[in-house]
């Protein structure tokens, strides 16, 4: 991605566009920041009613993209076409392929087009040939490294200065949960939470860790993992409050279950590798924890039997599966689970 990335910021800042530009992966804050960039470089030409083009998924069909296409600009030597959500290249078909090698064949000089997808199937004849043509990005999502550094620049840009560790710890707590083995952090929802501690430290001009604590609501993930914390240090009553506030929430019980048996199985890696010897870098590579957070992981990881481990991990998979043959209610069951973790 770095390689097409770099190109991209390259060919923004001369506004010396490609034809043809791919973007797809899940990071929407990255894509449509790009996108801006495209068409503020088409609106300096004017009339941009008639040479920015958008077609979503409601306005698209084969026949309104070729008729944008092989349309001219209006008084302007170029026009932007850009294609959104459409779930083109996600699925074969007759119809899509087709089009591309329309296009392909007869590839207006004054176009640009942008095709701007979540998922494109890279087995695909039509995305294969796009790739032979076009600049192709997937902007996934970043992880805390770049996060961090990220996060700093927004910062700084708003006045404000907020250090490695905190960043880190803002990311973390905006983590989705959606995977268990990396961070999955959308930064549009960090943008949105920047935005508040930028306004609420304005006049301290500094971001402490205790002011994410006030201002960010906390993740699933992360409070799953201190609800889980919490019984690690026999606060039996703190983690049921926790639940409790989870509940009241309406938080899904099945990706409580999810969240808590990911965690739980990472733990016990950890125990395993702990207990034979690896170093914290060789856990953090064989784990693919972060190494910025594996302090935590050890430090739970110690207070159990990896045995111990292991019993808790099936007692989470057993309530799930109690669930899911109606053997028990959802909150009933995770209600019994995480006390019976406490143990």
């Amino acid at each position: 991605m770095k390689k097409e990335l770099d190109l991209l910021k390259k060919q923004l800042k001369t506004a010396d566009l490609n034809h043809i530009y791919v973007f797809t992966g899940e990071e929407t804050y990255l894509k449509d920041s790009y996108i801006r960039q495209f068409v503020r470089v088409f609106e300096k030409q004017g009339m941009e009613e008639f040479n920015i083009i958008k077609l979503d998924k409601e306005a698209f069909s084969a026949e309104t993209l070729m008729e944008a296409v092989e349309s001219y600009p209006v008084m302007a030597e170029n026009k932007l076409v850009i294609v959104s959500g459409t779930g083109l290249f996600e699925k074969a078909s007759e119809e899509t392929k087709k089009m591309v090698q329309d296009i392909l064949a007869d590839f207006p000089p004054y176009l640009t087009l942008i095709f701007d997808e979540i998922k494109c199937d890279g087995k695909l004849a039509s995305v294969k040939q796009l790739k032979k043509e076009a600049i192709y990005v997937e902007f996934a999502y970043l992880q805390v490294p770049d996060l961090c550094k990220w996060i700093e620049g927004e910062c700084k840009r708003s006045g404000v200065d907020i250090s490695v560790q905190t960043a880190a710890y803002l990311a973390e707590r905006c983590d989705s949960g959606e995977n268990s083995y990396k961070k999955v952090v959308s930064m549009s929802r960090l943008k949105t939470e920047i935005d508040k501690l930028v306004i609420f430290c304005h006049e301290k001009q500094k971001i402490m860790r205790e002011d994410v604590d006030e201002m960010v609501t906390a993740s699933l993930k992360e409070r799953t993992f201190d609800m889980l914390d919490r019984l690690f240090q026999q606060d039996t009553q703190g983690a049921v409050t926790m639940l409790e506030e989870l509940k009241e929430l309406r938080e899904p019980v099945q990706k409580i279950l999810t969240l808590l048996g990911s965690h739980i199985d990472s733990l016990i890696r950890v125990k395993t590798l702990l207990d034979a010897g690896y170093s914290k870098q060789e856990i953090a590579k064989q784990t693919g924890l972060r190494e910025f957070f594996l302090p935590k992981y050890m430090g739970q990881s110690r207070m159990y039997s990896r045995k111990r481990l292991i019993d808790m991990y099936q007692a989470v998979a057993q309530a799930d599966m109690d669930i899911k043959s109606g053997l028990q209610q959802d909150w009933a069951a995770l209600e019994m689970t995480v006390l019976g973790l406490a143990r």
